[in-house]
């Protein structure tokens, strides 16, 4: 029996990159499965597009003709009515949830963060799957969405343990 044949793609959503791995024959909807896995985007929010063309999810992979190394790109579908919803900010142990919007940008988590900790915001250091968050930026840019996680460091010598409210797991 014959391996079935494999592409590994790039995706490119906002600010962020990730590695997929595919076969041929998927249809468009399993490869939106594979980003979710990867970049956490709830499949129903995933418009994908390559070379311009928005990818139909009923078509397959090779219909695009799409091989090993492209690029598709990730666009995430804005939630209606721009509601708050809650997101994990997660420091090693440290963990704790917060509602956000994902028009909310990301110097505005980082105050947040900062004004829970008594640091400045400038002390403090997003990531989103491995990538610093940078200000100026709207959290939908690092496909920040409902569940999802946020790494957070605070860059203060002087902090030892977290606020007595911060869940410490």
């Amino acid at each position: 029996m014959a391996d079935t044949p494999t592409i590994a793609l790039n995706i490119q959503g906002g600010q962020l990159t990730g590695k997929v791995t595919v076969a041929k024959e998927a249809p468009i909807l399993h490869l939106k499965g594979q980003i979710e896995l990867v970049m956490g985007v709830n499949p129903s929010r995933q418009t994908l597009s390559f070379n311009g063309q928005v990818l139909d999810d009923t078509q397959t992979v090779k219909f695009y003709n799409l091989i090993s190394g492209a690029t598709v790109i990730l666009a995430m579908t804005p939630l209606a009515g721009d509601p708050k919803f809650l997101i994990m900010l997660s420091s090693g142990s440290w963990n704790y949830a917060v509602n956000v919007k994902e028009t909310g940008l990301v110097e505005d988590l980082k105050a947040k963060i900062g004004k829970k900790w008594a640091v400045p915001a400038t002390d403090v250091t997003l990531t989103r799957h491995g990538e610093e968050m940078e200000d100026g930026f709207p959290l939908s840019a690092y496909l920040v969405c409902e569940d999802c996680v946020v790494g957070f460091k605070v860059n203060n010598e002087m902090l030892t343990t977290p606020p007595p409210y911060i869940k410490n797991d």
